[in-house]
């Protein structure tokens, strides 16, 4: 995200008192509770001021730190925040925005992991990022520290799946503005001095640890601490699992991080389908965490239902906390997936009820398909949000795209493409995603992000020992023109909120998508959209192009290219010409447009099947290509595109072949030659909330905005598997 887009995401400024009536309410008989802090403060504050203007030298702690421990050191046990100081004094020229103060999150009593922060203080020299017109500050410092101030909210709403976060920011000694930030924007208030006025932090730091018992202001409350008797009731269940058994020897290794999430399920009766609210266990690590503060935000987790417990092998879930979804029945192992999606995007629900139904109507087997299992808008569901409906809506106006919070429950559970084993089951993997995405298509639906990520293997190995996998995440799909006829013939309830979507006129030229994976057109039609001009001397972007699925047929070949150069030797230049045809600066399309012109020249101990394939897939891409040529602009209509059946028979040919050898990835000339850095910010990661607040303000701009989520393939990490796309 640019420093203007992060600009633009301010969503006002505020009176103090108006902020606090608006985002943090009374207590009731909080204001006995507020005298008893000024009374005992009172010496601590005049202490605090003589030290500050006293002049602080150099590496002396700030005393704000000290005097808010005495604000808070009445608050019952279980709402009592530890409060750190782990940076000195800022003094003239150096960094405006490393030191903080940390307020622990209890029951925790100290604030060394992100998860562990209920709030921070930004401690500024001379600078208010916020300027006499309520506006941005336009330097680069205020930029700076804004984006240092927005990373440090993304790294709590991260880690601590709250729904949104209070922080303050304090410069020129006494002066401090206090900000919430939630998945659509930030508002800020007036700046004050907090001297002067020290009911403000008082009434801050009161109403935000003592609202609920154990919980803050903004922690979503839907979502709970299971106790010892909840992880070990729980384990029991999830090692009837043979699988799971082995993958978590101890209840420890499977509950450690474990919470209770609300959903819903739903069950058919009769002929209506019925939503159950049900509770979701979560089972290790998050399985895939979207590394955003302004975006979707998309958390998946692996899931057993407390509902479940007692039947002889409960179903593993994926539950997908993202837009809203349905339900199909009797699947084996599913997922949670939970998101901020915008409200005026089309449910991804939509998608997997279109495609359900086809497959119901023509009797096409979905096993080992993404399937939809319940899904539910928490903002609007009381039964699921029995406390605050408004807590799960972000404050940015509907017409500006408002997000909401949803969540879905999935089937199966995945793990990352980048975990095949040898290079037929790298193929056998693609070749899962076409057959499922043709199915997608006849249903009339255009997936829209074919990508590395939305192609996941199977997480439990199949009988036969035959690789699986599975394409979904439907987010960036859209209908066909005939899919939506159909979609509201047999759907006609969901005509009602129809008006609420763009037409079909304009989204199906959008250019969405995972950007390394697009077809050479649609990154054209990125250009477009950025405004740059989406063409040279050579190509150019069709008019009028709208999406097809045979842009998708090409992403997957770009898939192909990437898993090639990325996870194996079988390119002599493989960094190099990752770097040519997959970065967004020096304009990729044309290098891909350019590439798909000559024949690839991979190791010379190439499955000699895998090396046909691929050569024959760029063959056809190479031809589809031409769309974009100038000189062919005037006839665009009559250059071949990929289709289904083409590239099924294409597959289908070279995986009957005999000419595979029996290479793995851990063998030359087949191994995983470089391991994926880990993500910024990973759940897993033992890093220190202090030391993390000082990454470079250009690294924190660019992690407020990274829609990528958190995975690792490298062989250490092999056992974190994930069911979760790009956002």
């Amino acid at each position: 995200m640019s420093s203007e887009d992060l600009i633009g995401n301010l969503l006002g400024v505020v009176a103090v008192d108006e902020f606090m009536d608006l985002h943090l309410p009374p207590l009731e008989n909080e204001e006995s509770d507020l005298d008893s802090i000024r009374k005992r403060v009172a010496s601590g504050l005049e202490q605090a001021k003589e030290r500050v203007n006293a002049g602080l030298p150099d590496g002396e702690k700030h005393p704000l730190a000290k005097y808010l421990a005495k604000v808070v050191s009445g608050f019952p046990e279980v709402n009592r925040p530890s409060l750190f100081n782990y940076r000195g004094h800022v003094s003239e020229g150096e960094d405006v925005w490393t030191p903080d103060i940390l307020a622990s999150r209890p029951p925790f009593k100290d604030a060394s992991l992100w998860e562990r922060v209920g709030t921070m203080l930004a401690l500024k020299h001379n600078l208010d990022i916020i300027d006499a017109n309520d506006q941005i500050l336009k330097s680069s410092e205020a930029t700076e520290a804004l984006a240092h101030l927005a990373d440090n909210a993304r790294r709590i709403l991260v880690t601590s799946g709250s729904c949104h976060v209070f922080l303050v920011a304090c410069f020129d000694d006494f002066m401090a503005r206090i900000f919430r930030f939630d998945h659509g924007g930030f508002v800020a208030t007036a700046a004050f001095n907090w001297y002067e006025s020290p009911n403000i932090l008082h009434t801050f730091f009161y109403r935000l640890y003592n609202t609920m018992e154990g919980r803050l202001v903004g922690d979503d409350d839907t979502m709970f601490t299971p106790t010892t008797e909840d992880k070990n009731r729980m384990y029991a269940a999830l090692i009837k699992h043979e699988f799971y058994h082995s993958m978590y020897e101890t209840v420890e290794a499977a509950t450690e991080e474990s919470l209770w999430i609300k959903a819903v399920r739903f069950r058919v009766v009769g002929d209506e389908r019925v939503a159950q609210v049900v509770k979701c266990f979560t089972i290790g690590d998050p399985l895939s965490v979207a590394n955003v503060l302004f975006g979707r935000a998309t958390r998946v987790y692996r899931v057993i239902l407390e509902e479940d417990i007692d039947q002889a092998l409960p179903t593993i879930y994926v539950l997908k906390v993202l837009p809203p979804f349905v339900l199909l029945l009797a699947f084996s192992n599913a997922l949670l997936e939970d998101a901020w999606p915008s409200v005026n995007s089309r449910p991804e629900i939509d998608f997997y009820d279109a495609i359900a139904r086809h497959c119901a109507e023509n009797g096409i087997d979905t096993t080992g398909m993404a399937m939809c299992h319940g899904s539910v808008n928490v903002a609007t569901l009381s039964t699921v949000s029995q406390q605050n409906a408004d807590l799960h809506v972000t404050l940015l106006d509907i017409t500006r795209g408002r997000r909401q919070h949803d969540r879905m429950l999935m089937t199966p559970v995945g793990t990352p493409l980048c975990n095949f084993d040898s290079p037929k089951s790298l193929v056998q993997a693609l070749y899962c995603a076409l057959q499922q995405h043709e199915i997608a298509y006849d249903a009339g639906v255009l997936h829209r992000d074919i990508s590395e990520g939305n192609i996941l293997l199977h997480e439990v190995p199949a009988a036969d020992g035959k690789p699986r996998a599975f394409l979904h995440d439907f987010d960036c799909a859209e209908f066909t023109r005939r899919g939506l006829e159909q979609f509201e013939e047999r759907f006609p309830d969901r005509r009602e909120t129809k008006w609420i979507y763009r037409p079909l006129s304009e989204t199906l030229t959008d250019a969405v998508g995972t950007y390394e994976f697009m077809s050479i057109e649609r990154q054209l039609a990125r250009r477009q959209a950025d405004g740059e001009d989406p063409g040279n001397d050579k190509i150019r972007l069709p008019v009028g192009a709208e999406h097809g699925p045979y842009h998708d047929l090409e992403s997957l070949y770009w898939v192909l290219v990437w898993m090639i150069l990325q996870y194996t030797n079988y390119h002599m230049h493989s960094d190099r010409l990752t770097t040519y045809l997959f970065d967004w600066g020096g304009w990729p399309e044309y290098r891909k447009y350019n590439l798909l012109r000559v024949e690839w020249k991979l190791a010379v101990k190439v499955p000699p099947a895998f090396k046909r394939l691929v050569e024959g897939f760029r063959e056809y891409v190479s031809v589809q290509s031409l769309r974009v040529d100038v000189r062919l602009a005037t006839r665009v209509s009559d250059v071949p595109v990929l289709k289904h059946e083409i590239l099924l028979k294409i597959f289908e040919r070279h995986l009957s072949s005999l000419e595979w050898e029996n290479v793995t990835v851990t063998e030359d000339p087949m191994q995983h030659k470089r391991t994926r850095e880990d993500a910024d910010l990973d759940t897993s990661d033992s890093s220190t909330a202090a030391s993390a607040s000082a990454a470079s303000a250009s690294t924190a701009a660019t992690a407020v905005s990274s829609s990528s989520e958190t995975h690792d393939c490298s062989p250490k990490k092999k056992a974190k598997l994930f069911h979760g796309g790009s956002d």
